[in-house]
């Protein structure tokens, strides 16, 4: 009975140590595979991601979890790797052209015309290369800019916007027209004025010769809306997800040609949003544009 007792009892004890090893062994392979993965990525690899078992567990629900996680990352990665390289790109044509116009200044003696001439273009120059740079800071400081709101006048902001935009849409030959009820809202009446001139200034650029821009300012209730509607060359269905992000350019050609550098559009959202507002898009090819910010 005591040896009965005793090969039953290791055989039983032999199936035990196995079953826990190998029910071990399934329970903490996930676990596995969660660090292989995060191994891959921290050495670089972020396209790498956990292979999805049944999903109906805790441990499959945290994989998708993660892999969700994972997506996000490498997603915000490569957007800022884009970011990078678009600012890059916008700052290097005013900085060679800054650099050619030294080297050309520097290379013999020149009258005061020519000097005068090339400094107007250096000065054009670093003026872009300005204006490019104080747009990614504010984008790039986001909501950590502190928002002074004070009541003001939403009409009288969309008049001034028109009067900066005034030399713009002569020169182009085109009509901006005006129709504002009178509006008050709270709001920093700077950081709203450039993203009306910002919207006014895009319809300007992509609208067509002898075409019309009109600005409307309406009121509901306690609700106000500021209306920029263009009879330009329009927006594809493809692009209009896309016309808020930082250097979109539907038509970079075109945009290149204007001075335009993609972020007027990501300001006017960024200012927006700090706001608690809401600006959106409609267009198609050949219909012209509309943005609405309320």
């Amino acid at each position: 009975l005591a040896t009965a007792l005793v090969v039953t009892g290791g055989a039983i004890l032999l199936v035990s140590v196995l079953g826990g090893w190998w029910f071990m062994g399934r329970a903490l392979a996930p676990l596995d595979r969660i660090n292989q993965t995060a191994r891959r990525m921290s050495e670089g690899d972020l396209a790498a991601r956990i292979p999805a078992g049944a999903v109906d567990t805790e441990v499959g629900q945290i994989v998708l979890a993660l892999n969700d996680a994972f997506d996000r990352l490498h997603e915000a990665v490569a957007r800022q790797r884009r970011f990078t390289a678009d600012a890059s790109h916008e700052l290097r044509t005013p900085l060679a052209t800054l650099s050619t116009e030294v080297q050309w200044a520097l290379a013999r003696p020149r009258s005061a015309e020519e000097l005068r001439s090339s400094l107007e273009v250096c000065a054009r120059a670093a003026g872009r290369m300005q204006a490019v740079i104080e747009r990614l800071l504010f984008l790039a400081r986001g909501e950590a800019i502190a928002v002074r709101t004070t009541p003001v006048r939403l009409d009288e902001i969309a008049r001034e916007a028109v009067e900066h935009v005034r030399a713009l849409s002569d020169a182009a030959g085109l009509v901006v027209t005006l129709d504002a009820e009178p509006a008050t809202i709270e709001a920093d009446p700077e950081r709203l004025l450039e993203a009306v001139t910002n919207v006014l200034t895009n319809a300007v650029r992509y609208n067509v010769p002898d075409g019309r821009v009109s600005l409307r300012v309406t009121t509901a209730g306690e609700q106000a809306m500021l209306e920029v509607r263009d009879t330009g060359i329009g927006i594809p269905a493809a692009d209009l997800p896309h016309v808020f992000d930082a250097f979109f350019r539907g038509d970079p050609a075109r945009s290149r040609d204007t001075g335009g550098a993609g972020l007027g559009l990501a300001v006017a959202r960024a200012v927006v949003e700090q706001h608690d507002g809401t600006i959106e898009c409609s267009s198609a090819p050949g219909e012209g544009t509309t943005v609405r910010m309320y």
